[in-house]
């Protein structure tokens, strides 16, 4: 059942956020793309560890008036850092997660010392990112809650409900409430080689590093597309400070092609190795005591998926694979990761 929900999920959602007609006047460059983010590992009938992601994010070319003060200082940031110079082309993005952990065994109420601690966390961000046609640097501020006022207990709790799933019974053992700070800079290059046609490939290596309260690691990957229109962003993104990958580049992306052209099918894969000396959801609370588990220093990932573009929308789905994150962790954990994005 909870697979029936997700796939009714990917094909609603369009329908749902977005009123705009796709066969509205062309536009000569991108400036707006709002992405919706969707990772669980029900697409592997579990419901342990990394149990669940959620992140909207929107990427403007320039931020709404409003936002003024904002854009203005991440302009200079990106100034500061050189990040951002003359010949690339920026952007900037607002973001708002929550992401849920909880230990393997949800079916008891005492606390389970040899799995991970129950954990929730509710963030929003703000980011900068700077491109051209072969680098992409981008640099994130995100800010949220860990513990009870993430309210991942009741998201949790309220969805099982709902589609009458197992309650999770030791949520009372969950982390203490902790301000979260994180910044996070990535940076990724791209060789690709697209025929006239629009068959070809791109391959995209990437590193990046995070340092925060909750989260301090250096990261490395490689992320390889083929296909038919593949778009010409960054790789494909999942839920981690920095995502905001399928931000496309310019009007030479298949999202603006002529609307008969205007579809796009490709194949993807990619892998990744982190160095993570903290990790306050294996690590325990920062400054009160609380359950904790010996985390893993050095952990890798992989991913393989499919992307298709129809009109405006990039849509994707992946199945993720992580090694253990912690000594006692009993098996690999395996979730699926979705993204809708819509470019106008």
């Amino acid at each position: 059942m909870k697979k029936n929900f997700f796939l009714l999920l990917i094909i609603l959602l369009p329908k749902v956020v977005f009123s705009t007609d796709l066969n509205s006047a062309e536009i000569s460059h991108p400036s707006k793309t709002f992405s919706f983010f969707f990772e669980n590992d029900a697409f592997f009938d579990t419901d342990r560890e990394y149990s669940n992601g959620i992140r909207l994010s929107m990427t403007y070319s320039n931020l709404p008036p409003n936002y003024y003060k904002v854009q203005n200082f991440l302009e200079k940031i990106g100034r500061f850092t050189k990040i951002s110079d003359g010949d690339s082309t920026q952007a900037y993005s607002l973001s708002i997660g929550q992401n849920i952990y909880t230990p393997e065994n949800t079916q008891t109420k005492e606390l389970v010392k040899d799995e991970r601690p129950y954990a929730g966390l509710t963030y929003i961000g703000t980011g900068i990112i700077s491109a051209t046609e072969t680098t992409m640097k981008t640099l994130e501020f995100s800010t949220g809650i860990i513990g009870p006022l993430s309210l991942a207990e009741k998201t949790q709790k309220t969805i099982h409900e709902t589609f009458g799933w197992q309650e999770p019974m030791g949520w009372d053992n969950q982390l203490s409430n902790e301000p979260f700070i994180e910044i996070v800079f990535s940076k990724r290059w791209k060789k690709k080689n697209i025929s006239n046609n629009g068959f070809g490939f791109d391959l995209i290596p990437e590193m990046g590093a995070g340092i925060g309260n909750a989260l301090v690691y250096l990261q490395t990957g490689i992320n390889f597309r083929v296909g038919y229109n593949i778009p010409n962003d960054f790789g494909t993104p999942r839920i981690r400070p920095a995502t905001d990958t399928n931000f496309p580049l310019d009007k030479t992306d298949p999202r603006f092609y002529p609307k008969y052209k205007r579809l796009g099918l490709y194949l993807f894969c990619s892998a990744d190795a982190l160095y993570v000396p903290r990790n306050i959801f294996l690590d325990g609370n920062t400054f009160k005591n609380s359950h904790s588990v010996k985390r893993n220093p050095v952990i890798g990932s992989t991913i393989a998926g499919l992307g298709v573009i129809i009109h405006r929308f990039n849509i994707i789905y992946g199945h993720v694979f992580n090694t253990k994150v912690y000594e006692t962790e009993k098996d690999r954990q395996y979730y699926g990761t979705i993204s809708v994005s819509y470019t106008w």
